[in-house]
């Protein structure tokens, strides 16, 4: 579970959290499960048992080619978000 910082809002860590959760799930940067087409992403919203956010700052980590975790980021935009991930998973 993340933290925020002061003046944070009060729902960035619960993105963070979705978005991270997202990436792990789809063993796949958060912003690619993004390019998946809109039929798609309703059924899976309706299917799975997670909250599934498209957004860019999610990126699995892997370690000898296995998955085992990530990272998510909500705070600032799309592009910070997925760069302070990826140097977070890295």
């Amino acid at each position: 579970r993340g933290d925020r910082w002061d003046g944070g809002g009060m729902m960035r860590p619960d993105v963070a959290e979705a978005k991270g959760v997202t990436a792990m799930n789809f063993k796949r940067p958060t912003r690619d499960v993004g390019a998946l087409d809109d039929r798609t992403l309703t059924a899976l919203k309706e299917t799975v048992h997670f909250t599934v956010l498209p957004l860019a700052g999610g990126i699995p980590i892997s370690r000898d080619g296995e998955f085992v975790g990530a990272v998510g980021v909500s705070g600032a935009t799309a592009e910070q978000d997925e760069d302070v991930a990826r140097y977070a998973a890295s």
